[in-house]
């Protein structure tokens, strides 16, 4: 989260992109067979944040011109976007094979090393962000403890009453609920394009 300077994965993809979607888009797909084989029931779980606020997925320059435009937070940001998106894009795919999708924010948790980059400058530069986005002031959010922070995975990988076959699939969830995330991170066009990149970058095709 909020990597200071640029990075890239060895395929040259910026950091927060290659580590928090590229790979887990391939893994998931290449586990398909195993998660076809355990259907119908099968669940996918993404774990984005409310950090997603904070960008739309740059498109026009997802590898921020090879780090001469690089921010740190719309890097994060932009991958948490990718997160949601991704959920939205494999959902639709795979609606018939009762596999089912969710993404979601699991809280503001301390006591991880998710923060390990943050300083005073990267927390000022978050504030000014946030009220340009909109973003929920950080001193208004509670902080979870470790479990509390687990909660909204399970109930996402676990509780029927989320009713999949009811078409939730591919929801977005925070505080164990779900809820809408803005408009850029569940339009269907939007995934459609994250996909396709997605498979461009990896070098792979995948079809449902």
């Amino acid at each position: 989260m909020a990597v200071k300077d640029f990075e890239t994965s060895k395929e040259g993809i910026e950091i927060h992109l290659a580590a928090n979607h590229i790979g887990h888009f391939l893994l998931t797909n290449l586990l398909m067979p195993k998660l076809e084989a355990a259907s119908p029931g099968a669940r996918i779980i993404n774990v984005s944040s409310i950090g997603y606020m904070l960008s739309e997925f740059r498109f026009d320059d997802w590898n921020f011109q090879d780090g001469k435009s690089y921010m740190p937070w719309l890097g994060y940001a932009q991958s948490k976007t990718a997160n949601i998106l991704c959920t939205v894009g494999l959902a639709a795919r795979l609606k018939k094979k009762g596999i089912y999708l969710f993404s979601l924010h699991p809280g503001l948790i301390y006591g991880t090393n998710l923060g390990v980059h943050l300083d005073e400058e990267s927390l000022k530069v978050l504030t000014e962000i946030a009220l340009e986005r909109g973003f929920p002031p950080l001193e208004d959010q509670r902080p979870k403890s470790s479990s509390e922070g687990c909660a909204t995975g399970l109930v996402a990988a676990l509780d029927d009453s989320l009713e999949v076959e009811a078409g939730k699939s591919g929801a977005y969830l925070s505080d164990c609920v779900i809820e809408n995330p803005r408009e850029y991170a569940r339009d269907s066009d939007n995934a459609e394009k994250l996909w396709l990149l997605s498979e461009e970058l990896i070098g792979q095709k995948f079809s449902y």
